[in-house]
């Protein structure tokens, strides 16, 4: 009987993973033939002469524009995640300087903050070793993440509050952690806060997401054998800690890509 019960248990779970895995292939699939008509009403609506078009008529324009840039948004992000989840998403990996991948963030989330009345206030790592640190992957996926947790900082921080953004070194891995001054995450949402599609509702009343940007950016961390980490700070707001293992050069002054994986729960250099 407990062979019965262990072998429908399995076929159980089989079914289940090829369910998921139909999913994953269908929003792949969706998410491709959507791409292209969508930039091309973009591209439409951009073009319309707007000289004789009343005040209705001008926000009806703009209406669709940003519509469409958000489906645009949430197309690119199930692209993404799809080839994320998949673990083929660094193919060619290439040398990212560790200090730059911060600085770079700041700057492409600065609109953003200043639409929200927002500071970023960046700390890069420093000492002699921080100018060489450098980190193994895939550059435009490692910004979509570190991206994806200053956007989400900012949207949950209040006017003229603050997003830190700090990074440090240890031995063998580049440490960012991004902190808001918002109103933090309660018990519940801890525990789910990188699945896909959860959003709490101060977010969904603040702005219209799709509540995929932090699975994302988990899984971007995860590809690149590092993690993310959450946690409710003493002094308030939300704190997102990502670590990622550097990248080492050889005796030929090569650079070895990491590939050993995040270090145990409780370790030194682990996550309790």
């Amino acid at each position: 009987e407990i062979e019965e019960l262990t072998a429908e248990l399995n076929a159980s779970r089989a079914r289940i993973r090829e369910a998921f895995a139909a999913q994953e292939r269908f929003l792949s699939n969706i998410s491709h033939e959507f791409k292209t008509p969508i930039a091309t009403l973009l591209t439409e609506a951009q073009t319309i002469d707007r000289s004789g078009l009343g005040e209705e008529g001008l926000e009806f324009v703009e209406l669709a524009e940003d519509e469409m840039r958000r489906l645009g948004r949430l197309v690119e992000s199930f692209l993404t995640l799809t080839r994320v989840r998949d673990g083929a998403g660094v193919t060619k990996p290439k040398v990212c300087p560790a200090n730059e991948l911060v600085m770079d963030s700041v700057e492409d989330c600065a609109s953003m903050a200043e639409q929200h009345a927002v500071r970023l206030v960046p700390e890069l790592a420093d000492g002699e070793d921080a100018f060489d640190a450098m980190l193994m992957g895939d550059p435009p996926l490692l910004q979509t993440m570190l991206n994806n947790l200053v956007r989400n900082a900012i949207r949950f921080s209040p006017r003229e509050g603050r997003v830190f953004v700090t990074a440090r070194l240890t031995d063998d891995r580049f440490e960012i952690a991004v902190r808001d001054q918002g109103p933090g995450l309660s018990a519940d949402l801890l525990d789910h806060v990188f699945d896909r599609f959860v959003q709490s509702s101060d977010e969904v009343r603040r702005e219209r997401g799709h509540g995929l940007g932090l699975a994302i950016a988990k899984g971007i961390a995860e590809l690149h054998h590092g993690d993310i980490h959450v946690r409710d700070p003493d002094e308030g707001g939300a704190e997102f800690m990502v670590w990622l293992p550097l990248a080492h050069a050889t005796p030929d002054g090569a650079i070895r890509a990491p590939g050993a994986g995040k270090p145990e729960a409780g370790t030194p250099n682990g996550r309790a």
